[in-house]
């Protein structure tokens, strides 16, 4: 998945799903919910049927650590929202949003479940052109999520603070995005597979801001991660390519 080698990934995914299905299928899912791979719709729809049908606990021969299990539902409707998104279908992402606000959840993860809503909400506000109405919408997502849960990937709200850094850097707001892009990740559960693309994006803000050192480090880390990368992701790694030979070859 760092690598945007989305074929090589769903390999794996299915392999460790012969032992751990349950776990298999939420690493898979998110993967896929990702709006840096290019994921074929056949595949997206397949996982999001297979996360649609998908009865949480269910595996009882490696469950899923106690501390998320009542919260399974609400992850259940997440994966569901943002694969719609993925597949544009944002009437189905906005009602999985609505069925998460109405699911019952610990006091102590209140805050948690409201961030998974607004996630979704702000991915389609971001899909459907309304960039300020996503921005709103992640204003209120603090990272109140509670420290046993902190580490886990689907909760630790990375892709929230994606969508962010994306969404600053679209309404021109350069050094905010550039801030958030610089620290939001590190040491998060997913960092690895944010990495490549928050180098692009910080290279694209940098070339903005005319620091063109910067930019040029930015575009070659970005280039050597996804060196290899799925050919659907290859005209993204080609245009990077492109602005680095172009900045390079500029009179200092």
């Amino acid at each position: 998945v760092a690598g945007g080698r989305w074929s090589a990934a769903e390999l794996e995914f299915a392999a460790a799903a012969a032992a751990h299905p349950d776990s298999a299928l939420i690493g898979r899912a998110l993967a896929a919910s990702l709006p840096f791979l290019a994921v074929p719709k056949p595949a997206l729809e397949a996982i999001r049927g297979e996360v649609d049908r998908w009865t949480p606990g269910s595996d009882v021969s490696s469950p899923l650590p106690e501390s998320i299990r009542p919260l399974t539902g609400h992850l259940r409707l997440y994966l569901l929202g943002l694969l719609s998104v993925r597949l544009g279908a944002v009437a189905d992402a906005l009602r999985y949003a609505g069925e998460i606000q109405r699911l019952p959840a610990p006091p102590e993860s209140g805050a948690l479940v409201r961030d998974l809503e607004r996630t979704i909400r702000a991915d389609v506000a971001g899909a459907t052109g309304r960039t300020a109405v996503g921005l709103a919408l992640l204003d209120g997502v603090k990272g109140e999520v509670p420290f046993e849960l902190i580490r886990l990937p689907y909760f630790s709200e990375e892709y929230a603070r994606y969508l962010r850094a994306l969404f600053l850097q679209r309404s021109g707001r350069n050094a905010e995005a550039l801030r958030l892009a610089e620290v939001a990740f590190i040491g998060t559960p997913n960092e690895l597979y944010c990495r490549a693309p928050v180098h692009l994006l910080r290279a694209e803000i940098q070339q903005r801001l005319k620091n063109r050192p910067a930019a040029l480090e930015e575009y070659s880390r970005f280039v050597a991660l996804w060196r290899a990368c799925d050919p659907a992701l290859r005209p993204v790694v080609e245009r990077a390519k492109a602005d680095l030979a172009a900045m390079a070859a500029e009179p200092r």
